[in-house]
Parts: C-alpha cells; structure tokens; sequence
C-alpha cells in the first residue's frame, strides 16, 4: 500500500465514524459509504494520483463518466449522495476550502410506477385480507 492509500483509507475510517457518531447510521450503511468511497480513492489513486482531499470537480466529473455510464442513474445518485456527504463534511472541518460537488446535479432517474394486481385473486391479494386491501382491489388499484 502506498502512502497515499494509507492516507486516504485513514479518511475513509474517519468519516464513517463520524457518520456512526452523529446520525448512528447502521452497519450495512456504512459499509455501503465505506465501499463507495473505497472505489473512489482507489481510481482517483489510480487514474488522477490524488488523495480525497486534493479533488477537483473536474476529477469527479472524470470518475462519473468512466465509471457509471453502464450503472443504473439511483446507482450513481447514490454514489453522488456520498461523495456531497464526504465533502461536506471536509469543508465544514475546513480540510478542504471549496466543495468540489457543489455544482453536481443527480442523473434523471425514470419516473417510478404502482405495480397493481393483474388478477383480482392473486395470491398477495387472497394473503392480505385489510379493508383498505379489498377496496384497493375493487377499484383497481391493487398493490402487487
């Protein structure tokens, strides 16, 4: 390990920490912050040679068009929400002077729509016998 994997590593720790302090996030979060930012250190190391403190916006326009033109647009959003977490957090500790995700804007997501019932016997509907359920059901609008 170099020493700016080193470094950047002690600042991965750090911050989930600081997350586990201040909003008592859980486990499977922050192991999911944790894997978000380790995949972004190791190809700012790799690809830029910088540390999470020496980032640009450019760089992280560099790292969504390499890395997420295949992924799903909520897979990068989220990965975006960590990052502004990440460098929020820097710039209020005043590691950092500017936030480099300031003028970052999430991807279109496609518009979510209710999956309903395509039949009004279906075993979800037979297993979740509520009133809300039955009227659901008669006026169509049955949650599958």
């Amino acid at each position: 390990m170099t020493d700016a994997s080193v470094a950047n590593q002690a600042t991965i720790d750090e911050f989930c920490d600081t997350l586990w302090l201040e909003d008592g996030l859980a486990k499977n979060s922050l192991d999911a912050y944790r894997r978000d930012m380790a995949l972004f250190a190791g190809w700012l190391q790799a690809e830029q040679g910088k540390t999470l403190y020496e980032v640009q916006a450019e760089d992280l326009n560099a790292y969504f068009a390499a890395k997420h033109e295949t992924t799903k647009a909520s897979s990068a959003n989220r990965r975006l929400a960590v990052l502004k977490r990440f460098y929020q957090l820097a710039l209020r500790q005043a590691r950092i002077k500017v936030d480099p995700c300031l003028k970052m804007k999430s991807a279109k997501q496609a518009p979510r729509t209710q999956k309903f019932c395509r039949r009004r016997k279906s075993r979800r509907c037979f297993l979740l016998r509520t009133s809300i359920h039955r009227l659901a059901c008669a006026t169509a609008r049955c949650w599958n």
